[in-house]
């Protein structure tokens, strides 16, 4: 019996032995001991609170992510994979400018060995900043021909940026792109707008309060036409406006396309004989119809004045010739008709200069000569262009 009880006692030793090598292998070749390395875990700040309330945010670009190195048996850190791998840091005493960022990782399992590269990770914090920057459209694309954009409007016109200093500082505006390919008339669009730099480069790394801008197209039509000088009629019988040029002669109208259409040409503000003569380069202002604008409102008026004077010539009656066919009793020797028919002509200094009595021709009509007696009217000529010219007497009193 008690030999029996011996070799069940080695067998029993054997099993064990046995048995321990065996959970051995299994250990080693089933579920080995390995180390697996993960790039790029995010870390999450834990006092990321605390930076809110001191303004600061990390500088933008800065890296958040560590290379965690993991040591266990492979079913234990598959499990842990699984669950995930998560990383905390925790910067004490954070201030403006160099911090040290301390790293662990949260939630592992005790069977599980760790390195982190690095566990200290240094961390450069910025001031945060708010500012309120507009908004500016740029536009793209060909309208039809004769159209313009006359205004944009975006809404809201201004928005907020926040982000690091050194980021916002760098943003100009927000820009937006508008394209008014074949709009002729007024529309409007949604559009996304994105912080630029003075480059017109996009900055990111800052967030807006919104994102997109409704913007608003004033679409008009353009013409040229020619400017009229609107100058009355002038009682002042001494003076003349022997010429003038207006600059410039044509004038670009804006304004909506029925409007724009309708209008052929643009007057001046009524203008005065007196106001030339006090100044010969005047400035005249345009009226522009309801609806219509322009970029030039007034034009100048370069003028040139002459006197108007009246000068009596004394032609002799046998002077006085016959227009047309027939014959007229002759009234060289008629005593009723004065020996001189007095001519009165009225014109510009200058063009008086140049007329004498032999420029004057005086003649009547056989036509108007129908009855016998007859008052056949006296009919003046001169080749200059005057402004009136008068006879005395009008008639000749014919009898014959």
């Amino acid at each position: 019996m008690k030999t029996l009880l011996n070799q069940n006692l080695k067998m029993k030793i054997f099993a064990v032995i046995f048995a321990f090598f065996m959970w051995i292998y299994v250990m080693a070749e089933v579920d080995p001991i390995i180390i697996r390395d993960i790039d790029s875990v995010p870390i999450n700040i834990t006092n990321m609170q605390e930076l809110e309330l001191l303004e600061l945010t990390p500088e933008y670009g800065t890296d958040l992510n560590v290379r965690v190195s993991l040591r266990g048996r492979r079913s234990i850190l598959n499990a842990q994979i699984t669950k995930g791998i998560k990383t905390e840091g925790l910067i004490n005493n954070p201030k403006e400018g160099q911090n040290i960022l301390v790293v662990d990782l949260k939630d592992v399992d005790s069977n599980v060995e760790y390195t982190l590269y690095p566990s200290d990770k240094q961390i450069n914090l910025e001031k945060k900043m708010v500012i309120r920057k507009s908004v500016s459209v740029v536009q793209t694309g060909t309208l039809p021909e004769g159209y313009e954009i006359k205004e944009i409007k975006s809404n809201p016109a201004s928005m907020y940026i926040e982000g690091p200093k050194s980021l916002v500082d760098s943003i100009t505006t927000l820009m937006t792109t508008l394209d008014v390919s074949n709009y002729d008339k007024d529309f409007s669009k949604k559009l996304q707008v994105i912080p630029v730099d003075k480059d017109n480069q996009e900055v990111k790394g800052v967030s807006i309060n919104q994102d997109t801008v409704f913007v608003h197209a004033i679409v008009v039509k353009a013409k040229t036409v020619p400017i009229v000088l609107d100058i009355p009629s002038s009682e002042n019988d001494e003076l003349k406006l022997s010429g003038y040029t207006i600059d410039p002669p044509e004038v670009v109208i804006k304004g909506k396309a029925n409007v724009i259409d309708s209008i052929k040409e643009i007057k001046t503000e009524k203008v005065e004989l007196l106001q030339l003569v006090e100044n010969p380069n005047l400035k005249v202002k345009l009226v522009m119809p309801t609806g219509v604008e322009t970029q030039t409102p007034e034009i100048t008026l370069k003028s040139s004045m002459e006197k108007v004077i009246s000068k009596e010539f004394n032609i002799s009656k046998e002077r006085i010739q016959i227009s047309g066919n027939g014959q007229l009793p002759d009234i060289s020797d008629n005593p009723d008709i004065s020996d001189f028919i007095a001519v009165k002509i009225t014109t510009t200094d200058k063009i008086m200069d140049t007329i004498s009595e032999n420029d004057i021709r005086v003649y009547i009509k056989m036509q108007e000569y129908e009855n016998n007696p007859a008052r056949v009217p006296i009919h003046v000529e001169v080749d200059e262009e005057v402004e009136s010219i008068e006879t005395t007497p009008l008639y000749l009193n014919l009898e014959g």
